[in-house]
């Protein structure tokens, strides 16, 4: 299974039968974190990828679990709502709000951006853990690009070397960079 947070297959992953979910630690992160089969065994791909994206966006925005000797624990329960009596570091993905129009994406976006790389003029490889950060909700590269080029003319985003949009942009895998 490729982990949730970056894509990669070279990271750790392995089942733990106490807490009935696969562990995960992210190479490219270096974060820990469970996943219950419930987060890994959804109906389609688009479903798996939006709830890896809000793995991915939590724990970006998250990086430290409230009890240092545990990880955070991704569920997706739409019928049950975590209560206080719940450990703290249970996760319910159901809980937790897609961005379901492109506004609140594009708003989302930035912050990941910003969380990924805090500092301005810092540059980003397109590809990888890049398409979790964009909300992106299929595999191919094309969704993700549409985003990266709509950043790049609303001014949020340079890209090097500069791309004019064409038929062919699905082909594209540069880089961006925050404005100075």
């Amino acid at each position: 299974m490729n982990c949730p947070l970056c894509g990669g297959t070279e990271c750790q992953n392995k089942f733990e039968s106490q807490s009935n979910a696969l562990k995960y630690h992210c190479k490219e992160y270096d974060k820990e974190f469970l996943v219950s089969g419930n987060v890994e065994q959804p109906q389609n791909n688009i479903k798996q990828n939006q709830l890896n994206n809000l793995v991915f966006e939590f724990i970006i925005r998250n990086a430290v679990c409230e009890d240092e000797n545990q990880c955070w624990w991704f569920q997706y329960l739409p019928d049950y709502h975590l209560q206080d009596k719940d450990a703290s570091n249970i996760v319910n993905l159901a809980e937790i709000n897609y961005p379901n129009n492109l506004v609140e994406k594009l708003d989302r976006i930035l912050l990941n951006l910003y969380n990924i790389k805090s500092c301005y003029g810092e540059w980003f490889h397109l590809g990888g853990s890049l398409a979790r950060a964009f909300f992106t909700d299929t595999d191919e590269n094309t969704e993700l690009v549409g985003i990266y080029m709509m950043l790049q003319e609303l001014g949020y985003i340079t890209v090097k070397p500069p791309v004019i949009w064409t038929e062919h942009v699905t082909a594209l895998i540069g880089q961006i960079q925050t404005p100075s």
